[in-house]
């Protein structure tokens, strides 16, 4: 790899190592992933970059392999979409490296997991902020958010089998999928997937209400 290749898997190893240290002191890590990342850094540290005469032929393979499409040209409207999203990822990259400061004045041994949970988020939106200035570069406008259909609470209802035994399943069936989506919401990683998870719960709620009321209306 060449020297830039080289500095740039030094600078992501290193961000890394710093980052599973951090979360190794809080105990959100194991050693044998901290001493990984270590593993890495310091080889990474240690190596050094390879230098190679090619043939000219080689060189023009070399070329075609490596070759890109060229970006396309940036209309105004794009090029103020693209530093809107490019302020909004330093933003939250100011905000994740204030909070590393913060937690690195906290003395050994104090509990502070809500700090570190705090700088892992926004390393998670630094992620999903880095894939949205991707998108915009390559398609010119910001992902499509998500939309949820309305749910039609009387519909449904109409549509609900009138045996006990069939609704009966079907609760237990819905009571299940509420389970699943209330572990992915607390999972949720990103603000698009906590709102996406915290309309499918809601929606969960209003069916197995909507089924246990029609259950119980049953003679």
């Amino acid at each position: 790899m060449n020297q830039e290749t080289l500095q740039q898997q030094r600078r992501q190893a290193k961000a890394n190592l710093e980052l599973v240290g951090m979360a190794y002191k809080r105990k959100r890590a194991t050693l044998a992933e901290y001493e990984k990342a270590k593993e890495v850094y310091e080889a990474l540290k240690a190596a050094q970059p390879v230098q190679e005469r090619m043939s000219a032929k080689a060189v023009q393979e070399a070329k075609r392999e490596e070759y890109r499409p060229e970006e396309k040209q940036r209309t105004p409207v794009l090029e103020n979409l693209v530093k809107e999203v490019q302020q909004e990822l330093f933003q939250i990259d100011a905000a994740k490296r204030r909070l590393s400061n913060q937690l690195d004045a906290v003395p050994a041994g104090k509990k502070c997991k809500d700090l570190v949970d705090q700088i892992l988020k926004l390393r998670d939106d630094w992620t999903a902020k880095g894939d949205e200035l991707r998108y915009v570069i390559e398609h010119g406008k910001r992902p499509e958010v998500e939309t949820e259909s309305e749910f039609d609470q009387g519909e449904f209802i109409r549509t609900l089998p009138r045996e006990k035994l069939e609704l009966d399943r079907l609760i237990r069936n819905e009571k299940s999928n509420l389970s699943k989506h209330r572990k992915k919401l607390r999972d949720a990683s990103t603000d698009a997937k906590k709102a996406h998870y915290a309309i499918q719960v809601a929606q969960c709620e209003i069916r197995i209400s909507a089924m246990q009321t029609t259950f119980n209306a049953l003679s």
